[in-house]
């Protein structure tokens, strides 16, 4: 869940609500990310590609509706993690692509 001031302001806020919602209708409720890899996922989440936190913006351009698994990789790349690996049935680490 996102963020909120005791204010009301911040992520969680009437302006912020407005925005994701005109987002997630331009993007047609789908995940964009799915949508390029040929699925077609319904989208839950708005990603900001350049992170608020780096100067990124609540600018249109700079928004994209994704599924909370497509945000969840996201932010890890953001942030410049690595996704953690699932294990085969031997124990061997496999890494998703």
């Amino acid at each position: 869940m996102a963020w909120r001031r005791a204010d009301g302001g911040g992520r969680g806020g009437r302006p912020w609500r407005r925005i994701r919602a005109r987002v997630l209708r331009r993007d047609s409720g789908l995940c964009q990310h799915c949508l390029k890899a040929g699925r077609v996922t319904a989208a839950a989440e708005v990603h900001h590609l350049t992170p608020v936190a780096m100067g990124g913006t609540d600018d249109m351009g700079n928004l994209l509706a994704l599924c909370p698994p497509c945000h969840e990789a996201a932010d890890l790349a953001n942030r410049g993690a690595k996704p953690r690996p699932g294990f085969d049935r031997d124990g061997w680490p496999v890494w998703p692509d």
